[in-house]
């Protein structure tokens, strides 16, 4: 019987699981780098003030609230150029399903948290070449830190009127971003983490093909 592929070895002796976690923890470092060296510095620039004073003092309320809006214009940035490159008028970005995210990350939504910066569960993120970015997601945002946080980034938030009618909210939002006859990339349509057959329900995406049949949809990683 042949091993599974999380367990086959490279050339070099690694596994593809100890590749990807090697990979993610460079991109983790490479995020953490800038962060941790200015907490460094300032945590110098304290104790130097202050002679004394130990680390441990410090508490939750000293840490960062959240990412700050430059640090989402980069990421920002970076998409848009790799659209750029890839010919891509559009990104449809799917919620990774919670029931296979690793049980002490169920906020693992890697993709919609890069684009969106925020811990809060959205179902779909909708990102144009050029234009406001929406996030899709239920009533449950309302009122919450992460609705404000989206308001001061100039994301906008939107709510499906029928519960769960994922389609119509995307339908609606492409229409509007003049999308009608642009190259769509689609996230995570197949191999996607713990569900190789994809993150997008047949239904949902049968429907956007319809309601498109102008456009050219392609996945996108």
């Amino acid at each position: 019987m042949s091993e599974p592929s999380s367990h086959l070895k490279s050339d070099q002796g690694l596994s593809r699981r100890n590749l990807l976690q090697g990979t993610a923890a460079g991109v983790a470092a490479s995020l953490a780098g800038p962060a941790l060296s200015g907490w460094s510095q300032a945590g110098q620039s304290t104790r130097s003030s202050t002679p004394g004073k130990s680390a441990a003092t410090l508490t939750p309320a000293d840490m960062p609230k959240a990412w700050s809006l430059e640090e989402m214009q980069r990421r920002w940035q970076i998409t848009r150029q790799k659209m750029k490159e890839n010919q891509l008028d559009c990104l449809l970005v799917p919620q990774h399903h919670s029931g296979e995210m690793i049980a002490e990350r169920m906020d693992g939504d890697a993709d919609v948290e890069w684009l969106t910066g925020n811990g809060l569960p959205f179902k779909y993120v909708i990102f144009p070449l050029v234009g406001k970015i929406t996030a899709i997601s239920t009533g449950q945002v309302r009122g919450t830190p992460e609705e404000k946080l989206c308001a001061e980034r100039g994301i906008e938030i939107r709510i499906p009127q029928e519960t769960a009618m994922w389609s119509s909210a995307i339908i609606d939002s492409l229409r509007e971003k003049n999308m009608t006859e642009a190259r769509i990339g689609v996230t995570n349509l197949a191999e996607a983490p713990r569900q190789p057959e994809g993150e997008i329900s047949y239904t949902t995406y049968d429907r956007i093909l319809k309601a498109f049949p102008q456009a050219k949809f392609s996945s996108a990683g």
